[in-house]
């Protein structure tokens, strides 16, 4: 609670969260009517435990789940000035990769082919100019690093430099993209 007091939050938190004096026990069960196998003192309701939680802070306890709670969060957070984007769809990649990094450019678009994605490789000083030199250091990677950056300019995943062979480059970039879509990486039969 006291950090939803820190946020300006806490009242609106509060009266949309159920009181510790209204919480049970967890019950295990069967079915949701069906017979009661166990049950448990929780969420501070058992003597012991409320004399625990009491001691840990000056904020009484309440229960207030994800999906009552993240609404107060982002209307929080939008009214101090963040931009808050939902329903946001995955268009493309683009893989940036210096000049000797090429094998990230053919590794980009052997995973674009599996995949089936509008992956594209951008290589410094091949594809884009970096008239001061500077890219590699802003970029927090070696010459033969690798960024792959999301549609919206976020950098999803680094590779800060050792560039591997096409065939390394190639399995790396198909396990950083499997992560960042979050779906499995192809088998080779599957590829």
């Amino acid at each position: 609670m006291e950090v939803f007091r820190d946020l300006g939050i806490e009242q609106e938190v509060l009266e949309k969260g159920t009181p510790s004096s209204l919480m049970g026990d967890t019950v295990f069960a069967t079915a949701l009517l069906g017979d009661e196998i166990g049950r448990i003192r929780t969420w501070g309701t058992g003597d012991e435990s409320l004399t625990e939680y009491a001691a840990q802070s000056p904020c009484g306890m309440i229960d207030l789940p994800q999906t009552y709670l993240e609404p107060i969060l982002l209307a929080g957070a939008a009214k101090r000035g963040a931009v808050v984007r939902l329903n946001t769809a995955l268009i493309d990649f683009e893989q940036d990769a210096a000049l000797s990094g090429t094998q990230w450019a053919d590794a980009a678009d052997a995973v674009a082919r599996e995949l089936a994605l509008g992956l594209r490789a951008v290589v410094i000083d091949r594809d884009a100019h970096d008239a001061y030199g500077e890219w590699s250091r802003r970029a927090e990677i070696d010459e033969d690093g690798v960024l792959l950056v999301r549609p919206d300019g976020y950098v999803a995943w680094r590779r800060p430099g050792g560039a591997p062979g096409v065939e390394e480059a190639t399995r790396l970039l198909r396990e950083a993209l499997a992560a960042v879509l979050c779906r499995p990486a192809p088998s080779p039969s599957e590829r």
